[in-house]
């Protein structure tokens, strides 16, 4: 969906931009796996939905006494999981959902 000369998270925040309605939920593969892309469509009012990278790691944990991060929850969440480690079926491509 990019180019060479940008990742598919940097152009996240334009192709986003271009959807005036508004965003229920954004779908997208690993390549947006940053903490810049879960910002992004939060501040849209949007739900991220992103596989986290087989190596991604919990940047703020629990004991702070600030709210989490959406993409720590979701990497919580698939450890909490039987099947952690399997990622088959989920998000493959960039999906904008609105209402």
């Amino acid at each position: 969906m990019s180019t060479n000369d940008y990742t598919d998270a940097e152009v996240l925040p334009e192709l986003l931009e271009q959807i005036d309605d508004d965003i229920e939920q954004v779908s997208a593969d690993g390549a947006y796996d940053t903490q810049g892309s879960y910002r992004t469509i939060t501040e849209r009012g949007a739900k991220p939905v992103i596989p986290p990278r087989k190596n991604a790691v919990i940047a703020q944990h629990g004991n702070r006494k600030v709210p989490s991060l959406p993409r720590d929850q979701t990497i919580r969440s698939i450890r909490k999981q039987p099947e952690f480690g399997i990622r088959e079926g989920l998000a493959s491509k960039l999906k904008v959902i609105t209402q």
